[in-house]
Parts: structure tokens; sequence; C-alpha cells
């Protein structure tokens, strides 16, 4: 905004506001208005002309941090088929997750189940990969049996 935030005696006010771009810091700008509302100030402001232009507000505030759970983009689900089971020894490796980064849920083949990583070491070949990559810790409950890790 150019300009400073009005006082509350100025009343309503007009400013100049700048969309920034990466190649200039004052594209275009809008004409908005705003108003101090006894400590707080309230913003007329104006339809933006492209859906890639946002109002920018706050001073020293950081970004929120991202629940997981919660803000997940849903296109970053695993979908296994089964191939990388523990269970599953593969003939011709083929997983490669060289180029995974960020959170994922990974679910069964037709969506109804969360799958998790296993908490014991699988044998070279399965999971779909020569080398898996699986969860230590220092033992795992399985039916009742405990499984010390490899």
């Amino acid at each position: 905004m150019n300009g400073t935030h009005p006082k509350e005696e100025d009343g309503e006010v007009n400013r100049t506001v700048c969309i920034a771009t990466h190649l200039d810091q004052c594209f275009e700008s809008y004409e908005i208005s705003v108003k101090n509302c006894s400590g707080y100030y309230v913003y007329h402001l104006k339809q933006t002309k492209t859906n890639s232009e946002g109002y920018c507000f706050g001073t020293n505030i950081t970004c929120p941090p991202l629940d997981p759970c919660e803000d997940i983009d849903r296109e970053e689900d695993l979908i296994d088929d089964g191939t990388r089971s523990p269970y599953c020894m593969s003939r011709q490796p083929s997983v490669c997750d060289q180029n995974l980064s960020g959170w994922y849920r990974v679910l069964d083949s037709d969506k109804s189940q969360k799958l998790a990583l296993p908490q014991f070491c699988p044998e070279s070949g399965s999971c779909g990969t020569d080398n898996p990559i699986w969860l230590n810790g220092d033992f795992y409950l399985l039916n009742n049996i405990i499984i010390k890790f490899c």
C-alpha cells in the first residue's frame, strides 16, 4: 500500500495498492479505501483481475505451521497395489522413490486402508525394491510375537 494507514480522525482515505511480480515491485495497482476503526483497520478491497493475485496482510507474522494430517494435498497420496508389501518378493524390483519429497498418505489400491512403514527389517528384494526402507526401532509386536530388528 502506498501511503500510511489513516488516523481515526482522518476518516475514510483512498490508497493505492501495488501488485508485485517477480520482475517488478509495482507491476500494476488498484485504488482501495481504508478506515481506522478505533485501533484496527477496515479495507474496501477491489476484486482482483486474475486468480494469481491476492492481498497481503500482517507484518512480522510467520507462516503458520502446516498440520500434515489436515493440510496434506490429497494428490500426494501414494497408492500401493501390494508390491510395496514387506511380504511381496519381487523378481524385478521397480519401485523408485528418488523423486519423493514432502508429506504422503499411503493407501492400498482400492483406497480403503491406510498403510504404514514396517517396523521390522524386510528382506532385500521385498517391497518392490532391492533395498527396502523401514522404520527402525527396538522391537515390533506382530501377532503377539516380539520380533527383534536386524
